[in-house]
């Protein structure tokens, strides 16, 4: 599925202006850890062209080393878009950061899920930056200028393959998703750790499955033939506590009238 058709690029609570700008990964596109060998062997071409692009794959070689103290994160919404019947997954994390110290470089933990979209905004807007794959599962975000200490918000937007069974997202068949120990594998984990915090998780799932999580629910509404369900932990609680399940939903039984049901009676 191209990341182009994700209701992501169009869904108003990420905070997207406009779908998939230029910058963004379509699905078309080689592969980060493919093209790692010929990002290296032309890091000074690749990263001018990163940075005139403004989010473009970072050239991992240039990347230099991040401060990994200059970043703290603070509540953060994660958004899923889960279909049993498909192979893939679409998933946004957005959080509050707060700069302790300029800086230029941070980096996050993220195994399996391919990144779309980087974005931080700041005071005055929208900053400019590259990221890329820093080994195999560092995924390495540098802006074009220093980020001033106070607070940003950073979104990330990414794409995965559901697993078979295990940790993280996984679809033991066509009819059911899981969601479980999802720390580093749906979650993006911060250099620093990812602290225990406020959560809302957002799961938009097409409207023919039911979607529970162990987390209370504040809403659920349906737009044409998708749900939306929204949860909130109120209480700060870990990343790998967010389990969600994805099922066929089950109608309730009629109601039955008259009392108990009686056999008709032989003639």
């Amino acid at each position: 599925m191209h990341v182009s058709h994700s209701r992501f690029a169009v869904h108003e609570s990420f905070g997207l202006e406009r779908p998939l700008e230029s910058g963004t990964l379509e699905s078309t596109l080689e592969s980060p850890r493919c093209a790692a060998p010929r990002m290296r062997a032309n890091v000074a071409g690749m990263l001018a062209l990163a940075l005139a692009a403004a989010m473009q794959f970072l050239p991992v070689a240039a990347a230099g080393i991040p401060d990994t103290a200059a970043i703290v994160p603070g509540p953060q919404v994660l958004e899923l878009e889960l279909d049993p019947s498909r192979p893939t997954w679409n998933g946004n994390l957005r959080a509050r950061l707060s700069v302790r110290r300029e800086t230029r470089r941070f980096e996050l933990r993220l195994v399996g899920p391919n990144p779309n979209r980087v974005e931080i905004v700041g005071p005055t807007g929208r900053v400019p930056l590259a990221f890329g794959w820093y080994g195999r599962d560092t995924l390495l975000v540098e802006t074009v200028e220093p980020l001033a200490p106070g607070s940003v918000t950073f979104s990330v937007s990414f794409t995965g393959v559901f697993a078979i069974s295990g940790p993280g997202l996984s679809r033991p068949d066509a009819r059911h998703a899981v969601l479980e120990r999802g720390a580093g594998r749906v979650v993006p984990l911060w250099p620093t750790g990812t602290p225990e915090t406020p959560w809302r998780l957002q799961v938009h799932a097409p409207a023919m499955y039911d979607v529970i999580a162990d987390l209370p629910r504040a809403t659920r509404s349906l737009q044409r033939d998708w749900g939306t369900w929204e949860f909130a932990s109120g209480t700060p609680v870990p990343a790998d506590s967010l389990r969600v399940e994805v099922r066929p939903l089950v109608p309730h039984a009629a109601k039955k009238r008259g009392g108990a049901t009686r056999r008709p009676r032989r003639r």
